[in-house]
């Protein structure tokens, strides 16, 4: 008769096989697993990115609305960098909100350059030829690197209808790199009849610039018959918009057309 080994319980128990799925999870793999799978979805969801984009829009919107200087301080810098022909503020400011509103991010900077024109362009060519002009004869200074994007604004005057006399803006930009040469014009502002005939009045026929315009700016003109006007304002007093809104609107044009041209965008 054939009697079978005793087995201890230690044996027995070793021998017994218990499925996976019965066997519980330690609180601190189940802590892991559960904190793995939270935060690895969090850093692979697209809602955190935006959620973080309109947390720090939404204080740089503060920040500017409690200090609005501060919006040329947050959106000075990125890879645009842009000279402008001119140190008044008028343009300089205007060309860069409106680069720095379609780039999100650039630098503008003025330089100051003049063209060997009348005190007041009159005529689409002049205003093309002066703006040119300014650029040529500040990359002729050499205080440039080779290249540099250049942008720059001519105001004049045209007769655009019989005795109907305006004034706009050329704002041409050249970025011989990318081989872009872009121009577009502001707004018309119209002059007083007054204004324009005293303009007249004031360049002799001997005036050595006539050919290209008038001795006298519309600005001086308005300035000298109603001296509460400033001459860089008189667009504002006479019209509801500044120059410099003007400018920015036109420039927002020309920088939306300059950013399509550019290699990063065609390659998008």
């Amino acid at each position: 008769m054939y009697i079978a080994p005793v087995q201890s319980p230690y044996e027995a128990n070793k021998q017994t096989v218990v499925p996976a799925e019965m066997v519980p999870e330690s609180p601190q793999s189940s802590t892991e697993h559960a904190s793995g799978g939270l935060f690895g979805w969090f850093g692979g969801s697209r809602l955190v990115s935006k959620v973080v984009e309109k947390t720090k829009s939404g204080v740089e919107s503060m920040i500017t609305t409690l200090d609005p200087g501060m919006k040329e301080v947050i959106r000075t810098g990125g890879d645009v960098y842009i000279i402008v022909t001119s140190e008044k503020e008028a343009k300089v400011g205007a060309i860069r909100e409106a680069f720095q509103a379609v780039f999100g991010k650039a630098i503008v900077r003025g330089m100051e350059s003049q063209a060997n024109n009348a005190a007041q362009p009159v005529g689409y060519t002049s205003g093309i030829k002066g703006a040119e002009e300014r650029i040529r004869n500040l990359r002729q200074k050499g205080n440039l690197q080779e290249g540099q994007p250049i942008v720059s604004v001519e105001g004049f005057i045209v007769e655009m209808l019989p005795d109907r006399w305006y004034e706009m803006s050329c704002i041409l930009l050249q970025d011989p790199i990318h081989r872009v040469d872009l121009q577009t014009f502001s707004q018309p502002t119209p002059i007083p009849a007054e204004y324009m005939l005293k303009a007249q009045d004031a360049t002799s026929s001997d005036y050595p610039l006539r050919w290209s315009g008038l001795a006298k700016t519309i600005g001086q003109v308005v300035e000298e018959s109603t001296p509460h006007i400033g001459r860089a304002e008189w667009q504002l007093a006479l019209t509801g918009i500044s120059r410099r809104e003007s400018l920015t609107m036109a420039a927002r044009s020309l920088a939306f057309m300059y950013k399509q041209r550019l290699p990063s965008s065609q390659d998008s």
